[in-house]
């Protein structure tokens, strides 16, 4: 059965519904989350969350104050675009040509890159900043040059409001 799959817009399309877990066994527990695209909100919202203790443990008030929904998240988003990224999973393999340049992989990777971070919430630009592993001003200066390039058009919804 095919998920259903929506725009988000740059050529990149996400599934509607998104599934993961993340387990964390040194706090004793799992988390399992279900979430769906808002197309109005530009991001996935999360639905459902599930938390499961390990072990012998049982679910507290204090175990559930530690549940990061976000990082629970970011995971089941990774996971599910794991087959549409997976050519660009580790990185560009030569981020700038021989003038020192960004070459076009490396800008689509983070025109890529951005928009995940956007559909989960994330700050985009360090998202950026920590998938290169360079600084968020060099980060800043690669997500210009991909708006530039015309390889980047969606604007994260947050900063417009500041506009």
């Amino acid at each position: 059965m095919t998920k259903a799959q929506v725009d988000i817009g740059d050529g990149i399309r996400v599934p509607e519904t998104v599934q993961g877990y993340v387990t964390y066994p040194d706090a004793g527990y799992e988390a399992r989350v279900t979430a769906l695209y808002d197309s109005g909100v530009g991001r996935y919202r999360v639905r459902t969350l599930t938390v499961e203790a390990t072990g012998d443990r049982d679910v507290t008030g204090e175990m559930l104050r530690k549940v990061r929904v976000a990082e629970v998240l970011r995971d089941a988003v990774n996971r599910e675009m794991t087959s549409q990224l997976w050519p660009l999973a580790g990185g560009p393999d030569a981020p700038s040509d021989a003038d020192g340049q960004p070459t076009t992989e490396t800008l689509t990777y983070v025109a890529l890159v951005y928009r995940l971070a956007l559909v989960t919430g994330d700050p985009p630009t360090q998202a950026v900043a920590r998938a290169l592993k360079v600084s968020r001003n060099t980060a800043s200066r690669l997500v210009t040059r991909a708006w530039d390039r015309g390889l980047l058009t969606v604007q994260d919804p947050r900063g417009a409001k500041r506009a």
